[in-house]
C-alpha cells in the first residue's frame, strides 16, 4: 500500500527483502517474501488494489517455454512489455554469458588404471557436459610429463583445422560448431553445444591423441583448456579414455541471473503476431485428400500477412495464404498428395510494424508434420501411436553410428488417430545390442511442457523388445507388480505403433509411469529431491565405421564390464558410468550413494549392525522377492551387475532398490530362487530369511499365479494375438510352483512348513502371577500377524528365528479364555490357539 509506481518504474519482490547486487538503488524493494516459485511451472496473477486481474499467466519449464530458466543459469524474462503475457514466445532466458568470460582450467595427476573400463581400447581425450548447455572451448591440451619432456598429445588444440576434422561431435554433443572468439574475432574457438548429458559411449566430444600416443599408467599428465560458459549446464567433464584423470569442473556462471531492477536483457521493440494452437485436418489424411491447416493469431495492431508454408518430402517450401474463418482462426487448404508424402508445416505472420513471427517458434528447424497414410487395419483394441519424421531425419536416425545417440530428433506424434503433438523430441531406446536390431529397436519420446502427453506425462517410452526378441511379455509382470501392493513399479500400456519404418510397426508397450521424479514425488515425502541412480554395466564399442581410431564408433560388436555393488573408490568419477544419475543432475552428488554402497564392503558383523540404518531392508527384500520370482535373467536379482535403480529416500537417507528392465526372458522356470550374493547374505540372518520367504509367498498368493493373471492374459491375448501369452502364463505358474516347493532353495526348503503352535511345555489351563503373559510358539512364513481374538488386538511379534515367535499379552484378573489367532498378509485367519489362563494379581 505504501508503494506507488510511476510509468516505466520497477519494483522488486525479494525473498530476503534486499536488492541483489547490480540493482539500481532507486528501485523499490518489497519483502521479505515467504513464497516460492515452482520449478515445474505454475500460475502467476497480478491484481490491483481492488482484486481485479491486471495480468495472468501460467509458465512452464520447457517446450515453448525457455528451458534455460529452469536451473540453467538464466531467469525468465519478458521480451516485450505489451506482448501477450500468456504466450511462451513473449518470454525468453536472460543473457548471462555477458556476465562471465574466459577462464583457465588446468589440473594434473599421475595416471592409474580406470576403476572399471577398457583403458587400452581407444586412446582419446573425451569432453562432455553433464546436461544440456553451451560452452566455448579453446586451447585444449593434454601434456605428458609436463615438468619433463612435456609431450603435447592433442592434434588440434586451438580448433584451427577446417571443420575441426580431428574432433568428433557425437550424439547429444553433435551440434557443436566452430565459431569466432567473442573477444578476439580472428581466433577460432569451439562452441560446445549439448542437448543432453554426456555418456560413456556415444554422447560426447572426443579426439584421438596425436601420433599414435598411448596413455601410460604411473605417469603424470596435465589436462588444460580455456572455457567460457554460455548457458545451461556449467559442469564440464573431461577424461582420458576410458576414465583416467577424470574431472568434472563447474565453470563460472552468473551468481545473480537476470536483470532485476534494470531493462530486460532480451527486450525487443516488437514481437510480431502471437501464434498459438496450430492444427491440421484430417489428422491422418489419406491419399489425394486436401488438408486444412488453421491457427489462432493475435497482434496488438493489424495482421498484415499470414501464410502457411509447406515442404513436401524435404523439398522447397510453397506458400498458401491464410484467411480468417468463422471461428476466428486463420486457415488455408493444402492440396491432396499421394500415399507416403511427408509435409512439413510452418506458419509465418507479419504485423503492422513489419515484424514477423513463426509457428513453431523454431521455424524450419521444428518438426510440425503430417504424412499421407493408409487407414489402420484392426489394431486388436490397442490405441495407435504414429511417429512422423522428415526423410532426412529418418535416414540420420537409422544410420548405424547414430543409433546410440541420445540427441532428440524432431518429430510429430499422433495418438489414437486424433491427438496431435507437434515437434516432440525423439531418440532411439534400448541397449547397444537392442538398437541395432530392427525388431528390438524402441523409441523415447519427449513432449513439450505446454502440451504433455495425456495431460500429465512429459515423456513416454515405446518398448518393443523382451530382451531376446520382439514382444511385450514384461507388460504381464507389470500387472503382477502393481497388484502386489508392495513393490514400486511402472505404469505401462499397450499400443499399436506406426513407426517411421515398416519393420518397426506393430504392437508395443507404452511406458508412461517410469521411475523418475513424477513417480518419486507421488510415492515419497519430498521424493523428487532424492537422488536416483541406475546401476549399469559398461558396454564399450570395439570397431569404427572406417576401421580406424578416428572413425565413428559402431554399437556392435562390443564388450561389457561391470562390478559388484560396493564402494571401493573414493572419487565420484569412479562411479559415474556404473551408477548413472537419472535425476537432479545439476547436484552431481554421489556422496550419499557412495556412503550407502560402502555397506556392501563390510564384514558380516559390521554389515548387519549398519544395514537397517543404510537400507530399507523390508523394501529390498520385497524387491528381491519379486525380481527373483519373475524368472528374468538379465538383472540384479539374477546375479547380474545391472538393471536396477537405486534411490536415496530424502526422509531418512536410506537406500531403496527398484527392480528395472525385467524383460530378458532367456531362462527356464526351474532356475533357482536365490541367485544374488547380496540377497544370499541378507537371508543368512534367520529373521531376514523369514521376511524374504514371506514376501515371496505373499506375491505367489496375491498376483504371481495363473488364477489372478488369467484376466490380464485374456486381455493381452486379445490385443497381442500373435504372441504366446498362454506360454507366458504357463511359465509363471511353473515358476511359482518351482520357487515355492521344488527348487533346492525353494521357500519350503529354506524354511520348512510348521503348524501354528505354542512352544512345547505350554499347557492349558495355565496359572500366571501378574497381569502380563509372554508366550512363545512356532509359525510358518504365512503368519504375518497374531491377534488376541477376544479383544481383536494385534499383538507385537518378536521373531526369535525363522519360525519362532514371541508375544506379550495383557491379562485381566482371574480366570479367562485367551485365544491367539494367526492371520496371513491379507488379514485372513490361518489358525487359532485357545488357552485357559488364570491371572493372579
Amino acid at each position: 500500500p505504501d508503494v506507488t509506481l510511476e510509468p516505466g518504474a520497477m519494483v522488486l519482490i525479494s525473498m530476503t527483502g534486499n536488492a541483489p547486487p547490480g540493482a539500481s538503488e532507486e528501485v523499490a524493494v518489497l519483502g521479505p517474501w515467504a513464497g516460492r516459485l515452482s520449478n515445474k511451472g505454475e500460475a502467476l496473477t497480478l491484481l490491483d488494489a481492488c482484486g481485479n486481474v491486471i495480468e495472468s499467466l501460467s509458465y512452464g519449464d520447457g517446450g515453448r517455454w525457455p528451458k534455460d530458466a529452469d536451473g540453467g543459469g538464466a531467469s525468465l524474462e519478458r521480451r516485450h512489455v505489451t506482448g501477450p503475457i500468456a504466450s511462451p514466445e513473449t518470454w525468453g532466458p536472460s543473457e548471462e554469458h555477458t556476465k562471465t568470460g574466459w577462464e583457465q582450467v588446468s589440473y594434473r595427476a599421475v595416471t592409474s588404471a580406470s576403476s572399471v573400463g577398457p583403458d587400452g581400447q581407444w586412446q582419446e581425450l573425451v569432453l562432455g557436459l553433464l546436461d544440456a548447455g553451451e560452452v566455448l572451448l579453446d586451447d585444449v591440451q593434454v601434456i605428458e610429463d609436463p615438468d619433463g619432456v612435456a609431450i603435447p598429445l592433442i592434434q588440434d588444440p586451438g580448433f584451427e583445422a577446417p571443420d575441426a576434422s580431428t574432433w568428433r561431435f557425437i550424439g547429444t554433443h553433435r551440434h557443436s560448431v566452430l565459431t569466432e572468439d567473442p573477444e578476439a574475432p580472428n581466433n577460432t574457438v569451439l562452441k560446445l553445444v549439448a542437448t543432453g548429458p554426456t555418456g560413456h559411449m556415444h554422447n560426447h566430444l572426443e579426439t584421438t591423441l596425436a601420433q599414435g600416443a598411448t596413455i601410460k599408467n604411473n605417469t603424470e599428465y596435465e589436462i588444460s583448456y580455456r572455457a567460457w560458459w554460455r548457458r545451461g549446464s556449467n559442469q564440464l567433464n573431461s577424461r582420458l579414455y576410458f576414465n583416467r584423470l577424470a574431472r568434472t569442473t563447474r565453470l563460472e556462471r552468473s551468481a545473480y541471473p537476470g536483470t532485476p531492477g534494470a531493462e530486460n536483457s532480451i527486450r525487443v521493440d516488437a514481437l510480431g503476431p502471437a501464434l498459438t494452437d496450430m492444427r491440421h485436418h484430417p489428422v491422418v489424411p489419406g491419399p489425394d485428400v486436401p488438408v486444412k491447416v488453421s491457427i489462432h493469431a493475435h497482434a496488438p495492431g493489424l495482421i498484415e500477412d499470414i501464410a502457411v508454408w509447406a515442404s513436401v518430402d524435404d523439398g522447397a517450401y510453397s506458400s498458401y495464404p491464410m484467411v480468417l474463418n468463422d471461428a476466428q482462426r486463420f486457415e488455408a487448404t493444402l492440396p491432396g498428395l499421394p500415399l507416403g508424402a511427408r509435409v512439413q508445416l510452418l506458419v509465418l505472420a507479419e504485423d503492422a510494424t513489419g515484424t514477423f513471427s513463426t509457428f513453431p517458434a523454431r521455424g524450419e528447424h521444428a518438426r510440425a508434420l503430417y504424412q499421407v497414410s493408409d487407414p489402420l487395419a484392426d489394431t486388436q483394441g490397442k490405441r495407435s501411436l504414429r511417429i512422423w519424421m522428415t526423410l532426412e531425419d529418418e535416414n540420420w536416425f537409422h544410420d548405424t553410428p547414430n543409433l546410440m545417440s541420445n540427441d532428440r530428433v524432431g518429430a510429430t506424434l499422433i495418438y489414437d488417430e486424433q491427438h496431435i503433438f507437434y515437434d516432440v523430441g525423439l531418440r532411439a531406446k534400448g541397449s547397444q545390442r537392442g538398437r541395432v536390431t530392427d525388431k528390438r529397436l524402441g523409441f523415447a519420446i519427449y513432449f513439450n511442457a505446454d502440451a504433455p502427453f495425456l495431460g500429465a506425462y512429459g515423456s513416454a517410452m515405446v518398448d518393443r523388445s523382451q530382451g531376446v526378441d520382439f514382444g511385450q511379455r514384461e507388460w504381464l509382470l507389470n500387472q503382477a507388480m502393481a497388484r502386489s501392493g508392495s513393490v514400486s513399479t511402472e505404469y505401462n500400456d499397450l499400443i499399436h505403433l506406426v513407426a517411421p519404418r515398416e519393420g518397426q510397426t506393430g504392437p508395443a508397450e507404452l511406458q508412461l509411469g517410469r521411475f523418475g521424479n513424477t513417480m518419486l514425488a507421488n510415492q515419497f515425502v519430498a521424493g523428487a529431491e532424492g537422488q536416483l541412480f541406475e546401476y549399469e554395466l559398461i558396454y564399450y564399442p570395439t570397431t569404427s565405421d572406417d576401421g580406424s581410431a578416428e572413425g565413428q564408433k559402431l554399437p556392435q560388436p562390443d564388450q561389457v564390464l561391470g562390478t559388484a555393488l560396493g564402494a571401493p573408490w573414493e572419487e565420484k568419477e569412479d562411479y559415474r558410468y556404473l551408477y548413472l544419475a537419472k535425476n537432479n543432475r545439476a547436484h552431481d552428488d554421489y556422496q550419499g550413494l557412495i556412503d550407502a554402497l560402502a555397506l556392501f564392503d563390510l564384514g558380516d558383523a559390521d554389515f548387519f549392525e549398519a544395514v537397517e540404518d543404510t537400507l530399507d531392508v523390508d523394501q529390498w527384500l520385497r524387491a528381491f522377492a519379486f525380481a527373483s520370482l519373475a524368472g528374468v535373467t538379465d538383472q540384479l536379482a539374477s546375479g547380474n551387475a545391472h538393471n536396477a535403480q537405486l534411490y536415496l529416500r530424502p526422509s531418512d537417507g536410506r537406500l531403496l532398490y527398484f527392480p528395472h528392465d525385467l524383460d530378458f526372458f532367456f531362462g527356464a522356470p526351474t532356475q533357482g530362487l536365490i541367485k544374488n550374493g547380496l540377497l544370499n547374505r541378507l537371508i543368512s540372518k534367520p529373521t531376514y530369511k523369514r521376511r524374504f520367504c514371506a514376501f515371496v509367498t505373499e506375491l505367489v498368493e496375491t498376483s504371481y499365479n495363473a488364477d489372478y493373471m488369467a484376466h490380464w492374459a485374456a486381455q493381452a491375448q486379445s490385443m497381442l494375438p500373435n504372441q504366446a501369452i498362454a506360454a507366458y502364463v504357463d511359465f509363471l505358474a511353473a515358476r511359482a510352483q518351482h520357487v515355492m516347493y521344488d527348487a533346492g532353495d525353494a521357500v519350503t526348503q529354506l524354511i520348512p512348513e510348521v503348524p501354528f503352535a505354542l512352544a512345547d511345555g505350554t499347557v492349558s489351563p495355565l496359572e500366571v502371577a501378574g497381569l502380563s503373559l509372554t508366550l512363545e510358539g512356532k509359525g510358518w512364513v504365512n503368519v504375518r500377524s497374531i491377534v488376541h481374538q477376544e479383544s481383536e488386538t494385534p499383538l507385537e511379534i518378536l521373531w526369535l528365528d525363522a519360525t519362532t515367535w514371541q508375544v506379550s499379552v495383557t491379562l485381566s484378573p482371574g480366570p479367562q479364555t485367551l485365544t491367539l489367532e494367526a492371520r496371513d498378509h491379507a488379514g485372513m485367519p490361518l489358525a487359532t490357539l485357545p488357552l485357559n489362563v488364570t491371572a493372579i494379581p
